[in-house]
């Protein structure tokens, strides 16, 4: 017998996880066995989260069985300085962003007893094409940043009459992030790159005309309430700092408020309170694994001290989607407190701290800004579809579709004996599959419902390695016949980015050090990982003779990724490329089976296209030029004649959401 812990209703049916009422994670009637009892113990207390678990290990084997609740952290690669410097592509966020979102597990843990409100919501857009948008402060405009084809657009829309104007032109910026109205209504403010790589804050009036650059070298920021202070967000690769910094409404004046490096970090969101006395953000610390990692602080402009709003802990919250009620009673937030959550709206009640959830579903919600009088709030909720097309030759233009976008679908990898290996949600959680490469004979390899990423092929086809959010983010292996998975201890905070070295001797991957993202590898029998980067780097790739590794890294003092070759052993780079802008850092740089060219993923407004470095030099080739759904993945045949590929389409539009409080 299994009863939902939110309506309560019982279910015989033990093979149901989800409550068909409300979508709850089931919990089981039945006592825990004495096995169970052995491998799971309480990570609270209690009366916090009396169903809440975490995994205990013997030594390197875990058992994980499929009605267990798993809580928690999942590092999806675009945390710490890299958030924004290696996750920057607005456009490739989204599908990343909302397919690790699509499994929702029972989330209760910081809950209030006290009844809900009752929301209601209504669409502002319907074409699915809505990236971000905010409400001006007397409700009656949107703007919203649309994204069509190669191109993105900024819009205004009158909302009583759903009249539109386009106050910033098409292809205008590589990247727009950030969309806010001015606390009085006049200009709309967004963070943009332009066609020459300058990162800034720009201004425009709320019914079109020229930009103004405000110059500060940030992607998220927010106003303060009266309009006379920009808080906004800096890092460094390089020393791993995070700052929050103030700045006139012209850019001057700029000086950092907060600072942390190393272990600690903040994330880049802030909201100011209504007396423009406090600022909410987010701060993080790797000595919280593998518990969640992230939580509310309060900093006070008095006296500059800085405390934690609640207890709560946070595994994602959106930069974004802070926002303080006018009341100054509140701050909402989107977010999640465990990987495989789907990205929620949160109350939190200031100055206790005390969190509820006002949403309870499968959608994912990004963003939020509210009215002056907090009557009604903006987000926008997003759906990912995405497959498997493999083609005949090399050319991925080539491609067909084998396995159908039903769901979602991410990373791949083939076997030696051409088959592919990758996960996917067609069982209603996030498994390693394997196929023949027709889209046959599809087997399902784990059976934990745990959130699993980038699987990797052993060259002699025994088993795949991926990462997974248990512990804190670990490797795992499992062998390519399926059974149970079994830990990789590597010694390192968060790795992740597995590929194994061409005489299967080696794992290479991607760690977190002293607060610095770095590359490392470790023999794949087991045994001590070694360093082979000192500097930013993540998303290795070996050659295919492993001579080298291709890798996107940041030099010194540089503001935006390149790819650098560096040797199978490790070191400085051999060699390095600048990419543009709007490159996707989190899907690594691959080889082309010959070696010569590197390949990576570039975002053009909603537009995502294959490109390919020459080794030798020279100008990079654009290698697809396809409609929708765009190309979020790529994978080459062992014998280099084939190559795979995941396309994948969102679809995001505006709800405007009104009773909240």
């Amino acid at each position: 017998m299994k009863t939902c812990p939110k309506c309560n209703r019982s279910y015989d049916d033990e093979t149901l996880n989800f409550c068909l009422d409300d979508g709850e994670w089931l919990l089981s009637d039945e006592p825990e066995s004495e096995d169970d009892t052995n491998l799971f113990s309480s990570s609270e207390p209690e009366s916090e989260a009396p169903t809440r678990q975490k995994i205990q290990k013997t030594d390197e084997t875990a058992i994980l069985p499929t009605d267990a609740i798993k809580r928690s952290s999942l590092n999806t690669g675009t945390r710490r300085p890299m958030r924004v410097l290696f996750g920057a592509t607005v456009g490739l966020f989204v599908f990343l962003a909302a397919g690790y979102g699509l499994f929702q597990w029972y989330s209760g843990s910081s809950d209030s007893t006290e009844a809900l409100p009752e929301i209601e919501e209504e669409r502002l857009t319907g074409d699915g094409q809505v990236l971000e948008a905010a409400i001006s402060p007397d409700g009656k405009f949107l703007a919203y940043l649309e994204v069509k084809d190669e191109k993105s657009s900024l819009l205004v829309k009158q909302i009583e009459t759903n009249s539109t104007v386009e106050i910033l032109k098409e292809g205008e910026f590589q990247d727009i992030n950030n969309v806010i109205f001015s606390p009085d209504g006049n200009h709309v403010y967004f963070a943009g790159i332009d066609p020459d790589r300058k990162r800034a804050i720009y201004r425009v009036p709320t019914l079109g005309g020229s930009p103004a650059m405000i110059p500060l070298e940030t992607m998220v920021f927010s106003i303060s309430p009266d309009g006379a202070s920009l808080a906004y967000y800096g890092d460094d690769a390089e020393t791993t700092e995070t700052h929050i910094s103030l700045a006139d409404p012209d850019g001057s004046n700029a000086r950092k408020i907060l600072s942390k490096a190393g272990k600690t970090w903040v994330e880049p969101g802030t909201t100011w309170s209504p007396d423009g006395k406090h600022l909410v953000l987010v701060q993080g610390d790797d000595d919280r694994l593998p518990e969640p990692e992230l939580s509310l602080a309060v900093y006070s402009f008095e006296d500059g001290s800085t405390r934690d709003l609640g207890s709560i802990r946070w595994e994602r919250i959106d930069d974004k989607g802070l926002v303080w009620d006018p009341s100054g009673k509140f701050v909402y937030l989107t977010g999640r407190q465990t990987a495989g959550d789907t990205m929620q709206i949160w109350r939190i009640s200031f100055p206790d701290g005390e969190a509820v959830r006002l949403t309870r579903n499968r959608k994912n919600y990004w963003g939020l800004s509210i009215t002056s009088d907090g009557s009604r709030v903006v987000t926008t909720e997003n759906e990912v579809r995405s497959g498997i097309w493999v083609s005949p030759d090399l050319d991925p233009m080539n491609s067909v579709e084998v396995l159908p976008a039903r769901g979602d679908t991410w990373s791949l990898d083939w076997t030696p004996d051409g088959r592919i290996v990758y996960v996917s949600d067609q069982s209603g959680a996030p498994e390693v599959w394997m196929m023949n490469a027709d889209g046959s004979e599809q087997k399902q390899l784990t059976n934990d419902r745990i959130v699993k990423l980038e699987p990797a092929v052993s060259p002699d086809g025994e088993f795949v390695v991926y990462y997974s959010p248990v512990d804190g983010f670990q490797l795992y292996k499992v062998p390519i016949g399926g059974g149970l998975s079994s830990r990789i201890a590597t010694g390192q905070i968060g790795p992740s980015n597995p590929d194994f070295s061409k005489d299967g001797k080696h794992i290479v991957f991607s760690a977190w050090t002293g607060g610095k993202q770095g590359i490392y590898r470790i023999p794949a029998a087991g045994g001590n990982s070694e360093r082979l980067t000192d500097y930013p780097s993540t998303e290795p790739s070996y050659s295919p003779d492993g001579s080298a590794i291709a890798c996107f890294y940041f030099a010194k003092d540089a503001r935006f990724p390149s790819i650098a070759i560096i040797p199978a052993t490790g070191g400085s780079p051999l060699k390095s490329f600048d990419v543009p802008a709007t490159t996707a850092t989190y899907r690594g740089p691959v080889w082309t089976p010959d070696g010569k060219q590197i390949t990576y993923i570039v975002s053009n407004g909603e537009k995502r296209d294959l490109w390919a470095q020459p080794v030798i030099g020279g100008d990079p080739v654009r290698l697809t030029d396809f409609d929708r759904p765009w190309i979020a993945r790529r994978s080459y045949s062992r014998d280099g004649k084939r190559v795979a590929v995941t396309r994948a389409e969102g679809f995001r539009n505006v709800l405007m959401l009104k009773g909240l409080k």
